[in-house]
């Protein structure tokens, strides 16, 4: 399965959840994110390290993250922008829907307003669980 995932999962995989890990270890999931992904975690690293149960080996977890994760510049999503920019309510948020709209796939999210329209699927970690049958 082919999912856009966004930093709401990251963030959690990295304080400790033992759901995301189950899903993000489980190697069953190709997954994407656009290059914006992992500046959003830089922004949140203070609470993420206060956090984490990984606190002295976050750049450990993190360098694996990211060897998981295929990442694209913006410009490989570019002509979507717009598109998902009409679509979305948070702003954040639009350059993980517009890489899900060129990639045509769904996305693995927490955040509930990726709900709010309906093009692209949208997994929460419940609903991905459920799906995998993990």
């Amino acid at each position: 399965m082919n999912l856009v995932i966004d930093a709401s999962i990251i963030i959690s995989y990295l304080i400790g959840s033992k759901r995301t890990a189950k899903i993000i270890n489980s190697n069953i999931l190709q997954l994407y994110a656009p290059e914006y992904l992992f500046e959003e975690i830089d922004k949140h690293m203070r609470k993420i390290e206060e956090l984490s149960k990984y606190s002295q080996e976050i750049s450990k977890e993190l360098k694996k993250l990211r060897s998981k994760i295929k990442i694209f510049p913006k410009d490989k999503f570019e002509v979507f922008i717009s598109k998902a920019d009409e679509l979305l309510s948070d702003k954040k948020d639009i350059p993980y829907l517009a890489l899900a709209l060129k990639l045509n796939c769904s996305i693995w999210s927490n955040d509930v307003h990726f709900k709010d329209q309906v093009i692209i699927k949208t997994y929460t970690t419940t609903e991905l669980l459920d799906e995998l049958n993990l």
